[in-house]
């Protein structure tokens, strides 16, 4: 239902992970947060949307742009996606655009596996909530008032349904402190169940106002196995500020030969070659100055 853009809660029950916010204090806010009139918590209420005819909606939406040394600010948007249908979507690939400028991203969900394949793959299930992290160079501040318009389709594929992974590895002793990299991050223990390869840890800082504000990510043992029953200390790159709340993604793949990996004896799908292609374009533009 859609709402009054003056009103300022957000009907949302889920909004990730507790942790132990530690010392350091937290960091004001440059702009407030409100609920536009799609239902949609954003800094930056004045945007308008068109969404998609879609059962994936968005629930809050993060404008971020940096002045990064580099010829040109480097923009973020960090969009939250919730699954309001009645079965599971799968193999985003998203079509964001930000005033006819592209906003090149994917969406990281919970781990599930492909109902036609044995692989694990980003789908979310009903209630599911996921995370687009768009960027781009081509973003300025202009971009930003009453008349801008954002259009969001996330792209989703109805061709098979995810199976959500269960035993997932557990966190132990998650805590926000002072990371190597300099800032603030997540840090912990892993415990995988079973042995499991490729694991990766996504985590979304909440500041204050209820928005994601940063990715951050950790990669206990580099990419490399993690045996059943064993203990594997992490700790994320870290963000400016501390933070008490994170929605976070954990993802692994279970046989050195599963999923869409070099010597991998599964053809990569169509899908697959385009993620890919999101994922490099993505680097590129993060890295640019």
């Amino acid at each position: 239902m859609a709402r009054d853009a003056g009103e300022t809660d957000m009907e949302s029950p889920d909004l990730g992970s507790d942790v132990d916010a530690g010392g350091g204090g937290t960091c004001g806010e440059t702009s407030a947060a409100r609920v536009n009139a799609q239902g949609i918590l954003t800094n930056r209420p004045d945007v308008s949307w068109l969404l998609a005819s879609s059962p994936l909606t968005p629930i809050s939406a993060t404008f971020v742009l940096t002045n990064d040394g580099g010829t040109r600010p480097f923009f973020e948007l960090f969009i939250e996606v919730r699954n309001d249908g009645t079965r599971s979507y799968c193999d985003f690939v998203p079509a964001v655009e930000l005033d006819g400028v592209d906003i090149i991203g994917l969406i990281d969900t919970p781990p599930h596996r492909d109902s036609d394949f044995d692989f694990n793959n980003d789908c979310l299930s009903p209630g599911d909530v996921g995370v687009m992290r768009g960027v781009s160079r081509d973003v300025t501040e202009a971009n930003f008032g009453s008349g801008s318009l954002l259009s969001f389709d996330a792209g989703e594929s109805t061709f098979s349904e995810g199976i959500p992974l269960t035993a997932q590895p557990t966190l132990q002793g998650e805590r926000v402190e002072a990371v190597p990299d300099g800032g603030f991050g997540l840090v912990g223990t892993v415990l995988p169940h079973r042995s499991i390869y490729n694991y990766a840890l996504l985590v979304y800082p909440r500041d204050s106002r209820g928005l994601l504000v940063d990715e951050l990510q950790a990669y206990p043992n580099e990419l490399e196995t993690l045996p059943a029953g064993s203990r594997w200390d992490f700790a994320t790159d870290g963000t400016e500020c501390t933070f008490a709340m994170d929605r976070r993604f954990q993802s692994w793949i279970d046989s050195p030969t599963s999923g869409f990996l070099a010597g991998s004896p599964r053809e990569p799908r169509a899908v697959d070659v385009r993620q890919l292609a999101v994922r490099e374009r993505v680097r590129e533009l993060q890295g640019a100055r």
